[in-house]
């Protein structure tokens, strides 16, 4: 029988996000070809522009007064740029994005910086 090899963990990058509504909130949204009544949701998306993909991905029921999210993600190896040398770039860039599932127009679009230093060392598996 063949051993199997144990995959190393890889770090873990935890973003906090706190989203504040400015207008009142109403726990219906308007919309009179709806057979039900709809709530309002939210996505919360991490992508990496780099190499096209999602990260991280996270639905919020909806953003009352203020509404407090946590998305947790894996630190890929490949993000540390060319050669996957850390000491040759400050960081790693991804995007931040808020998408309404009733909404057209509000959606929202952040970059944000990860510093390679603010990275933390894998879990250590006993």
């Amino acid at each position: 029988m063949e051993e199997e090899e144990e995959e190393e963990p890889l770090p873990q990058i935890t973003l906090n996000i706190d989203l504040f509504r400015r207008s009142r909130y109403y726990p219906r949204i308007f919309a009179p070809r709806f057979t039900k009544p709809k709530d309002e949701g939210w996505w919360v998306v991490i992508g990496d522009p780099q190499r096209n993909e999602l990260v991280a991905v996270k639905r919020i029921q909806a953003i009352r007064k203020k509404t407090s999210t946590k998305l947790i993600f894996d630190w890929d190896e490949e993000m540390y740029g060319e050669g996957n040398d850390p000491e040759r770039a400050d960081g790693y860039a991804f995007h931040f994005y808020l998408i309404s599932d009733c909404y057209i127009g509000v959606d929202q679009e952040y970059s944000f910086v990860v510093k390679y230093e603010d990275i933390p060392d894998p879990p250590v598996r006993e």
